[in-house]
């Protein structure tokens, strides 16, 4: 039997939150053409995308969603509306949703996105 040592899993989780990153990086150019190209910096890095991407990874655990999935699709939300969707006084509704501790995850976003799209605001995506 071996051990693994904490400073041993704080690289594995660093490399799969890179891994998740990258691929997403690549998914907000492909399905958000118009609003990746608005991302990039004048000589065509994606800092701002990976910088999105890193907060939306922060404040999605903030609300307790951490399954990739719904991190995903919380990203998904902060492209298509803004970074700070959630602090806008029009979200209120999403965001009383998103702090409801009682609710799992997975029902939280769900109800996020079928509040928003009964408003024609965003549309869900496959993942």
């Amino acid at each position: 039997m071996f051990t693994i040592r904490r400073e041993q899993m704080d690289v594995f989780c660093q490399c799969a939150l890179q891994q998740f990153e990258d691929r997403k990086v690549r998914d907000i150019a492909t399905a958000f053409p118009i609003e990746y190209e608005e991302m990039l910096d004048p000589q065509g890095g994606d800092g701002k995308a990976r910088e999105l991407v890193r907060k939306g990874v922060e404040k999605a655990a903030s609300y307790g969603v951490e399954i990739e999935r719904n991190v995903w699709l919380f990203i998904d939300l902060m492209v298509q509306l803004s970074p700070d969707f959630d602090e806008e006084p029009a979200m209120r509704t999403a965001r009383e949703v998103l702090e409801d501790k009682e609710l799992a995850e997975g029902p939280k976003i769900a109800l996020v996105y079928a509040e928003l799209e009964a408003r024609g605001l965003v549309s869900i995506r496959t993942v």
